[in-house]
Formats: C-alpha cells, structure tokens, sequence
C-alpha cells in the first residue's frame, strides 16, 4: 500500500481558498461529518457522489478526528491506488486544523 503525503492545515487552507483542493471527511458516516467539520471540508458521501466528474489529477485531502490520521490515511492510499494520485491527508486532523486556527463548523 502506498503511503500518502502528509500536508499542512495551511497547505491545505490556502489551496481550498483557490480552489485548488478538495478537503473530504475520512469517515462513509455523515453523522461524523455533521458533528463538527473543518469549514470548506465536504462529506465523504458528496465526494463519492462528485468522483465520476474529478479529475485524476485533482488534489485530494482526507482528514479525520484524531491527529495520528490513520481513517484519513486509508481513504487516501485507496483513492492513490484507485489512480487519483494527489490524494493526501491532512497532518493532524481535526485538531490540527483547531491548532493552526481554522474554523470548524
């Protein structure tokens, strides 16, 4: 299995500030997403619901709760080997993004 990149809130905030990424919740339970997210982030079933019309390309960051981002982790080495090559995982999940100073919704 391949082992995602690990990128920054502030990566990450910036690049969904242009449109340049897309943030998905790690976790197929909507409940999860609906408790709290990163502001920008979409629901793992939206994405699903949007993939047949992603780019490849297209960068991709999964997130999770916990900092040791093992679900995001997972989501992000299946879409790799799907082919969707710039799937990465958010460093520090939920609380990282917390940390740096980002809102949750």
């Amino acid at each position: 299995m391949t082992e995602p990149e690990r990128i920054s809130p502030k990566e990450v905030y910036e690049k969904l500030k242009v449109g340049a990424a897309v943030l998905v919740c790690a976790y197929e339970d909507n409940e999860k997403f609906k408790t709290f997210h990163p502001e920008g982030a979409i629901s793992f079933t939206e994405f699903r619901s949007n993939l047949p019309s992603l780019s490849k390309n297209r960068e991709i960051v999964f997130y999770c709760a916990w900092p040791d981002d093992g679900a995001a982790a997972g989501q992000a080495a299946k879409y790799i080997e799907l082919g969707y090559k710039n799937s990465k995982v958010l460093l520090g999940g939920v609380s990282g993004w917390k940390k740096a100073g980002y809102r949750l919704l």
